[in-house]
């Protein structure tokens, strides 16, 4: 609490700080050990050491490696820490990540995560932390360059992965909205794999606590396009597909008329350069009765989400828009479409091999044989390159 205080006052000269007072007073007979310090450091009331805390670099140095210490011996066993690390001493502790250096911040990260799975998520103000993390992932990367480093990024990922994991569900729905808005930032820039799996990690947890509309489902279609594939992405789709259920892949392609190719194709919206084409009345009718028959169908998958009412209708149009999203980029990922929609081939070709993977659970959907006919469409442009000897490299997964 000393050390919260002297951070927050951010004192440039006379900041003195009595420290060891329990275990100088053990050996207060001892008038020689006393004397062999500057009198400078010799407290008035009082046994302990006077330590000068004037000034950013001293009072973080001093922090820092405080709190590295506790961190060793919680990690060593929790009976060197016995009597110390108490709510207050924690509350403490991790209120100095408002404050301090990259170098501070990582050791509270720490301390907070070792807490946690050495002791108990219970005693630490888990919401609080979550928060500060969020709020640190928000900012501009370049602004914070200075700090966010790959080990400041790991050091981060793992307190997220320890605390949200951890932590009783009510925190996961409070802090639900705050990392579904940095989720997509944050894996796409941190250099760590460690916060990009975290940030997995708390969003599939998400996605198995709250409804739809929190976790935003269409936002994993921007991680389709990462320049490296990673593979915590693909559970986090094929997780969005069994909460949804069978509606948003679609019944089994053997029903032509059922299938959700020929549904969606009835909303097919037109390409970029050319015009809408004009339907009458009787063509829009069909249209409608198509869109209530397809949400009606996906409604029936989307109880156990919400109840009846606003939540449930969310719900569907959440289930129904992402559906439609799919279909409208399974399409685009063609190379026949390349000119239209221009898509680096080896971009193209990682999608759909993420999509593979994340749909392959259900092989008998009209959305699946879709993905894998795009597959086998690049195959001719595949062998072309190595026929031309155009050194060609992208990763099927």
């Amino acid at each position: 609490t000393d050390l919260q205080y002297v951070a927050s006052k951010h004192t440039e000269s006379g900041c003195l700080l009595k420290c060891f007072c329990g275990s100088f007073s053990d050996i207060l007979e001892s008038t020689a050990i006393f004397s062999d310090l500057p009198e400078r450091f010799q407290p008035k009331n009082g046994p302990g050491v006077l330590i000068d805390l004037s000034g950013d670099m001293r009072w973080c140095s001093f922090a820092t490696s405080l709190i590295r210490l506790i961190n060793k011996c919680l990690t060593d066993g929790t009976l060197h820490v016995e009597g110390i690390v108490t709510m207050p001493f924690v509350s403490a502790a991790c209120s100095i990540l408002c404050y301090g250096d990259e170098s501070l911040h990582k050791v509270c990260f720490d301390f907070a995560r070792i807490v946690a799975t050495v002791m108990t998520v219970e005693i630490l103000p888990t919401e609080t932390i979550i928060r500060s993390i969020t709020s640190i992932l928000s900012q501009d990367v370049n602004e914070l360059s200075s700090i966010r480093d790959p080990d400041y990024d790991l050091s981060m990922g793992a307190c997220l992965n320890a605390l949200h994991s951890l932590c009783p569900g009510y925190i996961v729905e409070s802090t639900a909205a705050d990392i579904v808005n940095v989720f997509t930032r944050a894996v796409q820039i941190s250099r760590s794999s460690e916060l990009q799996a975290a940030m997995c990690n708390a969003y599939m947890r998400i996605v198995e606590v709250c409804p739809p509309q929190v976790w935003k489902p269409e936002i994993l279609l921007k991680l389709l396009y990462l320049p490296k594939p990673y593979d915590k992405v693909t559970e986090c789709i094929r997780l969005v597909v069994d909460k949804f259920g069978q509606s948003l892949v679609s019944v089994d392609a053997s029903d032509d008329r059922g299938s959700f190719q020929e549904k969606s194709e009835v909303f097919e919206l037109p390409k970029v350069g050319q015009k809408r084409v004009a339907q009458n009345q009787e063509n829009t009718l069909y249209k409608r009765q198509k869109m209530s028959e397809s949400r009606s169908t996906i409604g029936s998958f989307m109880a156990k989400f919400s109840p009846a009412g606003i939540g449930h209708e969310l719900a569907k149009d959440y289930a129904y828009d992402l559906q439609l999203s799919l279909n409208s980029r399974i399409k685009f990922l063609s190379p026949d479409n390349h000119n239209a929609y221009p898509l680096e081939p080896d971009i193209a070709i990682q999608v759909l091999s993420l999509l593979s993977l994340s749909f392959c659970v259900n092989p008998k959907t009209s959305l699946f044989i879709s993905i894998s006919k795009q597959v086998l469409s690049w195959i001719p442009w595949i062998c072309k390159q190595a026929t031309e000897k155009c050194f060609f490299s992208f990763d099927m997964l």
